[in-house]
């Protein structure tokens, strides 16, 4: 007796690729990024103030473009920002317009002199 079977290019589920793992780990991943968005959406692009000190000053080459930057140092936090005034020392008092980001972290926005 022959017995003829027509799979149509189908392969069964159990001979297929399990992507479950896939699925799984994606699924984790936007549900971490979705908690935290609606964690911190209230106070997206919230604008506030914070005091820093200058630690250093530098510029940084990039192919054929040059960048200035500032370090800023306070409260355990140390921070890169890209600025082209100069005027800038080292151990100067500033004060930096913050805003929060959509996942949470701070950016910095702009830098002025302290005027204490």
């Amino acid at each position: 007796m022959h017995v003829m079977l027509d799979y149509s290019g189908k392969l069964p589920w159990y001979k297929g690729v399990f992507q479950t793992e896939l699925i799984l780990s994606l699924c984790i991943i936007f549900s971490l990024v979705a908690v935290s968005l609606l964690n911190n959406l209230p106070n997206v692009f919230a604008t506030y103030e914070q005091g820093f000190v200058v630690s250093a000053k530098g510029e940084r080459r990039v192919r054929y473009d040059q960048f200035q930057y500032i370090e800023l140092s306070g409260n355990d936090v140390t921070v890169k920002h890209l600025t082209e005034n100069t005027n800038f020392t080292v151990g100067q008092q500033v004060t930096a317009k913050m805003r929060r980001g959509f996942l949470g972290f701070p950016l910095v926005v702009e830098v002025v002199p302290s005027n204490g």
